[in-house]
């Protein structure tokens, strides 16, 4: 069985830094937490529109 993440305070609209993966040191807008399963989603901006992307919540940090 994982590691249980703590949730962290984010709200939508926060920005925040992607820390890892292929979009590793971008910033995105934080739109909401997936429920009971570790994951968030956020807002990115990819070639001039916003692009919902799902990340493990481990993956971003406060800017």
């Amino acid at each position: 069985m994982g590691a249980h993440i703590q949730p962290r305070s984010y709200k939508p609209g926060d920005q925040v830094k992607i820390r890892e993966g292929p979009f590793s040191g971008l910033d995105a807008i934080f739109e909401r937490e997936m429920k009971g399963i570790d994951q968030v989603a956020v807002l990115l901006d990819l070639l001039g529109r916003q692009t919902r992307i799902v990340l493990a919540i481990k993956m971003i940090g406060r800017l």
